[in-house]
């Protein structure tokens, strides 16, 4: 009895398990379902998300109003839409497509060019500085003095790393000034020479880190706009093609239409001919009036005879206005096919105008990008070539000619001066030498001793309220007069050989300025009118 008990307590149990595992599984299983339906309705939702926002940007909306994080996905979703559009044939719609996935293109690059930090080391005149270059601290003394010892014993400064070189120098210095302490001057001369050398090769380590360092700027903008031009290239070529393809189209429609209008026109021409184009001549009216008359007159066999007569007059009355109603149609078909052929031919022109523009517009950014990438190139060329010279001078000195090229800065050079505001002035050697200011130049041994050319400012030239300013001279015999007055004179005697006047007092005057000639010219002037009066 109770072993049955027992039996029948480990069935319920048993039975009691079975059941809670089920109901443990079904558990399991809703939730699970539960989970991959919300999952599912999560990426619906996204997928809505996603294909919303394709179809904003398709309409025009800034590429910057959309998540960073999502623009891989709707990268994917533009592919998708431009393998539709291609399959469905829709042109207008895969050149928006199109035109989006360039703007995203160019939107990813610059949000990549705005993360790179900028580079300090552009100024080319920019002092190289210690910062530029890892410094190593906390040297021991000792692996100091041995990397002194071999360069004094003659071993290659390839030993002393670039982050050593400063506390070599300031090791050196101690040293040196220890050695000159204890009186050695041989072994302080040498760690003197050592100490210039890393010095010089200090600066020569940090110029040669900022050579690489540009290099390496350079190098990096020279594969961007690399693959910027490749990536122009490919634009250039899918947009014509697309370009293409919409020219295409448009011409495939219009012909399409066309063709069915013409097929309507020619089966109105085929067709029966309207009443409107029959026009029966005057001799088939006249026997249809004389068959109505006999059949009136009931002259039946004669009437039948005439009906004959004039059913062949309109038969032939009916192909002449066929013929006639064919060819103003014919004229009329070739007017409807030029109109046809010029708006087909208006499409062409617009394309390859627009095509054209397409083209110009890629070429002109290849071309941009080429002499972007050739300037890059021939800066590295310069870098390789203008930095430092094979002895470990430096190039770049003030003294240089490339150093305004490499700079920058142009040379200032000197407007020739005109032939009224310079007057050449030819000296004798001897002149010069004994000029102060040329004895440095016949001295010096590295100047030619060819006769140099002096240039001189000439006077400015006078206006005639400078020359009234003139002061008047003095009447004294050994005063010299000024060039105005000497030629004044001249020009007065000229005159007084061609004019003759009664009266020489006149002539015989001396002006000695620009007033008192006006005056004299006056007064002569004068009397010539009145000795022609008196001849009179």
């Amino acid at each position: 009895m109770i072993l049955s008990d027992e039996n029948l307590i480990s069935k319920h149990v048993l039975g009691k398990n079975k059941e809670f595992e089920k109901l443990q599984s079904t558990f399991i299983l809703n939730v699970y379902f539960f989970v991959e339906m919300k999952k599912r309705s999560r990426e619906k939702e996204a997928q809505k998300k996603i294909t919303r926002l394709v179809r904003e940007l398709i309409g025009g909306r800034p590429i910057n109003q959309i998540p960073n994080d999502l623009i891989p996905q709707i990268r994917q979703e533009l592919e998708s839409s431009k393998k539709r559009a291609i399959k469905d044939g829709y042109v207008s719609r895969l050149q928006m497509i199109h035109k989006v996935i360039i703007d995203l293109e160019m939107y990813e690059k610059n949000q990549i060019y705005k993360n790179i930090p900028e580079n300090n080391n552009s100024n080319k005149n920019k002092k190289v500085k210690e910062n530029d270059v890892e410094i190593e601290k906390n040297i021991p003394v000792a692996v100091l003095d041995s990397i002194l010892d071999d360069l004094v014993y003659g071993f290659s400064f390839d030993i002393a790393e670039t982050p050593k070189i400063p506390a070599l120098i300031n090791r050196a210095k101690e040293k040196i000034d220890q050695l000159l302490s204890e009186g050695d001057y041989s072994g302080a001369q040498k760690l003197e020479n050592i100490h210039i050398r890393l010095v010089a090769l200090k600066e020569e380590r940090y110029i040669e880190k900022k050579k690489d360092d540009k290099k390496t700027m350079l190098l990096n903008l020279i594969a961007e706009n690399q693959q910027k031009l490749e990536d122009a290239r490919i634009n250039k070529k899918e947009e014509l093609q697309l370009h293409d393809m919409k020219i295409k189209s448009q011409i495939d429609q219009k012909q399409n239409e066309f063709n069915q209008i013409n097929q309507l026109f020619d089966e109105e021409t085929n067709g029966p001919l309207p009443p409107a184009a029959k026009k029966l001549s005057s001799a088939t009216l006249n026997t249809r009036e004389r068959e109505r008359f006999l059949i009136q007159s009931r002259r039946y066999e004669e009437a039948a005879t005439i009906r004959a007569e004039a059913d062949e007059l309109e038969a032939m009355d009916l192909e002449n206005s066929r013929f006639e109603f064919i060819k103003k149609r014919e004229a009329i078909k070739r007017i409807e096919i030029s109109k046809q052929e010029k708006q087909i031919q208006r499409i062409k022109d617009n394309g390859e105008r627009t095509r054209q523009k397409i083209k110009s517009d890629y070429d002109k950014q290849i071309n941009e990008l080429e002499k972007a990438i050739d300037n890059f190139n021939s800066r590295l060329q310069r870098i390789d070539n203008n930095i430092l010279n094979a002895d470990g001078s430096n190039k770049n000195s003030p003294n240089s000619k490339s150093n305004f090229i490499n700079s920058g800065i142009s040379p200032r050079i000197s407007k020739p001066a005109t032939p009224r505001q310079v007057k050449r002035i030819s000296r004798t050697p001897s002149q010069i030498n004994n000029n102060p200011t040329n004895k440095n130049v016949q001295q010096s041994p590295f100047v030619t001793q060819a006769t140099p050319r002096i240039f001189e400012l000439a006077q400015p030239k006078m206006t005639n309220q400078d020359k009234n300013l003139i002061a008047r001279p003095q009447s004294s015999k050994g005063q010299t007069r000024t060039p105005n007055v000497v030629q004044n004179q001249k020009l007065n005697t000229r005159e007084k050989s061609n004019v003759v006047t009664p009266k020489a007092s006149l002539n015989n005057r001396k002006c000695s300025t620009p007033r008192e000639m006006n005056k004299f010219e006056q007064r002569r002037a004068q009397s010539v009118a009145s000795e022609r009066k008196q001849k009179r």
